[in-house]
């Protein structure tokens, strides 16, 4: 676990994104070569190893009961993804599926023991960008433009996919009820927090990373059992994600996101993120770019001028703490009205025009 001292928001800036093996192996790219999210960058032999699953406690029955639901017991095989125990009927089952290849070796206290059969691990890229770090055996590091937005805490490895904002959710709660299949192989955004109950439905439904403001501490243990990965932004408890960061949020769903989970890399650790990159043609909003020059014409999207049109009041790009305790990139804008004000660059939209 690790707790960052502040986080980090920036709506558009360089992003690197450093992906290593778990295992020394081979590494398939080459520095200044162009990468897809899903090109595999990496290949590592992972040896048989032990794994424990909780699978009474993710069920959410006694320990002493779990027989009762296992459709596979010890001494028999299990592909990846099958499902092992089920309580309760449908539309209400909860199921309980094999993370991996192997077979369960023993079953005690609401446990079971599964040996994962030797496979090869495939590194994916999870950015568009160029490499241009190549770590002999272990990995590279990749970069892009794009949006990062650092978290608090995360668990459970790094996830890939589209960003959907979870919607009619009750005071903004992952609850079972507001989780359905539209939700597969996405990256889930919660206003507040999750309900136990609401990341094992996720986890039904293929969901690929969840997001959230916060986190009862008491599901950590819980968390760990999942297939997925989840960060939180704000801390643990009920807290929401602030009204500017999920605006943030708000604003890029429907793209590709990586969610990265923080883990140590060498002797200093990478605080868990979430990058969201830019396509080409989407880098208008940048001091070098024709687009955005003094003078140039521009309309506020964002509270408190949501609608407000202006003028570019000078260059280059500042940096400045804004009112909810991050620094973001952006300018001055000369309103209409006649105020001076510093505006994020994620807060504004070129218009057509330029001196006034």
């Amino acid at each position: 676990m690790y707790y960052p001292s502040a986080f980090k928001v920036v709506p558009y800036g360089r992003v690197r994104l450093e992906r290593l093996l778990p295992f020394p192996g081979e590494v398939l790219v080459e520095p200044g070569q162009r990468v897809e999210p899903m090109d595999v960058v990496g290949r590592a032999h992972i040896p048989s190893r032990i794994r424990i699953l909780h699978v009474a406690q993710r069920l959410s029955i006694a320990e002493e009961d779990l027989q009762k639901y296992l459709l596979k017991g010890p001494g028999e095989r299990v592909e990846e993804g099958e499902v092992i125990a089920v309580v309760g009927r449908w539309p209400f089952r909860r199921l309980y599926r094999a993370p991996a290849e192997g077979r369960i070796v023993n079953e005690a206290h609401g446990r079971l023991l599964l040996e994962v059969s030797p496979s090869t691990y495939e590194l994916r890229a999870y950015l568009k960008g160029v490499v241009t770090q190549v770590v002999s055996s272990r990995g590279v590091a990749i970069e892009t433009s794009g949006a990062i937005m650092e978290g608090a805490w995360a668990i459970g490895g790094d996830a890939f996919g589209v960003l959907k904002i979870l919607g009619q959710a009750p005071e903004g709660r992952l609850v079972p009820e507001v989780i359905d299949m539209g939700y597969h192989g996405a990256i889930v955004v919660v206003e507040s927090w999750a309900t136990k109950e609401g990341l094992g439905k996720a986890e039904e439904t293929g969901v690929r990373g969840v997001i959230l403001g916060s986190l009862p501490s008491s599901l950590v243990g819980f968390l760990s059992s999942l297939s997925f990965p989840v960060m939180i932004m704000e801390g643990f408890g009920e807290i929401s994600i602030s009204r500017p960061l999920f605006s943030l949020f708000q604003q890029h769903a429907g793209r590709e996101a990586c969610m990265t989970s923080g883990l140590p890399y060498g002797v200093r650790l990478l605080r868990p993120q979430v990058i969201i990159p830019f396509l080409r043609g989407e880098e208008a909003l940048r001091e070098e770019s024709p687009g955005l020059k003094e003078g140039t014409l521009v309309r506020l999207v964002r509270e408190p001028y949501l609608g407000k049109v202006g003028y570019v009041a000078s260059l280059p790009l500042q940096r400045r703490k804004v009112e909810w305790g991050v620094e973001v990139e952006g300018v001055e804008v000369d309103l209409e009205e006649g105020e001076r004000v510093f505006v994020p660059l994620a807060n504004l939209e070129l218009l057509e025009g330029s001196s006034p």
